[in-house]
């Protein structure tokens, strides 16, 4: 990290260090690290510094940090493949923690973990279940184009595919996913796509 301050191996272990300290609860030193890695060069490790910074931003209370430290702790078991291990910590905190802001962001691992395991009607669930009940909030977008791609290529149909890559341009027009969204929402409606 201090021999390549500016390169993109000094910046992935920069970041590599940033959920370190994520993974052992030092939110605030984690998210120091992650506000200098939002500037990176390299835009998969800014976008996933953004993503880790807003994590952290967006859930962290000052009177209440046990949802979160429990949670980044099922993130370190997903990170070292102990999924089973690490779904159990995740509906620990829908169980104690039922109106704790991560629930949308534990919903949304939870269907990370069953993708992985080829559960797809699960997959299905889960992500149904987050539009349900945070169709509002910020996981939403990203709920509804990985329902799409589950309609189109692991239940193979295409009308709920393109129904819900149309929901994400029309319901969430600045989501990163828009651009991808319409190319797959107009080859799937038939049109010629450059």
């Amino acid at each position: 990290e201090k021999s390549f301050k500016q390169e993109p191996i000094g910046q992935e272990a920069k970041f590599r260090n940033a959920r370190l300290s994520y993974y052992q609860g030092d939110f605030d030193w984690a998210q120091g690290q992650l506000t200098v890695l939002k500037a990176a060069t390299s835009k998969l490790i800014s976008n996933d510094a953004l993503d880790l910074s807003l994590l952290i931003m967006e859930n962290l209370d000052d009177s209440v940090a046990i949802p979160l430290h429990i949670f980044s702790r099922a993130d370190l078991l997903m990170f070292q493949n102990a999924d089973s291990i690490a779904y159990l910590v995740l509906d620990s905190i829908s169980n104690m923690f039922p109106l704790s802001t991560l629930n949308d962001d534990v919903l949304l691992k939870k269907y990370k973990i069953k993708l992985k395991q080829g559960n797809y009607n699960d997959c299905k669930v889960l992500l149904e279940q987050l539009l349900s009940k945070y169709g509002s909030d910020v996981l939403a977008d990203d709920a509804t184009y990985y329902l799409a791609e589950l309609y189109q290529y692991k239940f193979k149909n295409t009308e709920e595919a393109k129904k819900n890559y149309e929901k994400v341009l029309i319901d969430y027009p600045g989501s990163l996913f828009s651009v991808e969204a319409r190319k797959r929402f107009r080859k799937l409606r038939g049109d010629t796509v450059n």
